[in-house]
């Protein structure tokens, strides 16, 4: 009997983005720092734009994953990563349009 799979959402920053290519096929990781920076994941992500040709995933990105812990002996695995509430884009765009205001 199989043991229960119990998924853990973990929380972290993608370090970089690279792609992997085998024969023909090519796909794409992004290497993803978890939170304390204590180690870093590979997580496979399908395919990184969007119908407009816009990328999804920029290093710098926070994301949450799942990780699923294999059978007693095989490395956890690490999927379904999307974006988490604050990402790299709203930082950007605060730091080019800061809020001014008139203290003297």
């Amino acid at each position: 009997m199989k043991e229960p799979v119990t998924p853990i959402i973990g929380m972290g920053t993608i370090s970089a983005l690279t792609v992997v290519e085998v024969g023909a096929v090519s796909t794409t990781f992004a290497m993803v720092s978890t939170e304390g920076c204590s180690s870093r994941l590979a997580v496979r992500i399908g395919a990184n734009c969007t119908a407009e040709g816009d990328v999804c995933f920029s290093v710098g990105d926070d994301v949450q994953y799942t990780l699923i812990q294999g059978a007693a002996g095989e490395p956890p695995r690490a999927r379904d990563l999307m974006k988490s509430g604050t990402h790299r884009d709203a930082i950007v765009d605060e730091y080019c349009h800061p809020n001014l205001d008139n203290r003297a």
